[in-house]
């Protein structure tokens, strides 16, 4: 992979950790309210992360069953920013305490799960 490649799956990395950070800190206290909220905000995640290994494989023309590392690279990045906003900029997501527990956990489980669907979309190439 080239480094012009690294980069830019890099900064899609930083970029769809933007998007799903503004929408944990619009959009998700509402399912946090409701007794079955955390369900619904996690089976959000579980299903739109293959949708975003796909965008990905898309946008860069990177065939899917090759996108293992191109998603791990974009992980990375996400992963890194969230730290930081979580340890030194909480106010970022709008909570403290349980809000922002929640909010932290919602991020792992969904770079959790476009890890795991771009596994499964390379299964044959890993057999």
């Amino acid at each position: 992979m080239t480094r012009r490649k690294i980069m830019l799956f890099a900064l899609i990395g930083v970029f769809l950790w933007f998007v799903a950070a503004i929408w944990l800190r619009d959009w998700a206290p509402a399912f946090y309210d409701l007794g079955a909220g955390h369900l619904t905000a996690f089976a959000l995640a579980t299903f739109t992360a293959p949708l975003f290994v796909w965008g990905m494989a898309k946008a860069t023309a990177t065939p899917l069953d090759a996108m293992v590392a191109p998603t791990g690279i974009a992980i990375v990045a996400a992963t890194l920013l969230d730290g930081i906003a979580l340890t030194w900029f909480p106010a970022f997501y709008a909570g403290q305490g349980p809000h922002l527990a929640h909010t932290g956990a919602q991020l792992l489980w969904g770079v959790g799960c476009a890890m795991l669907s771009a596994l499964i979309f390379a299964r044959r190439r890993l057999a």
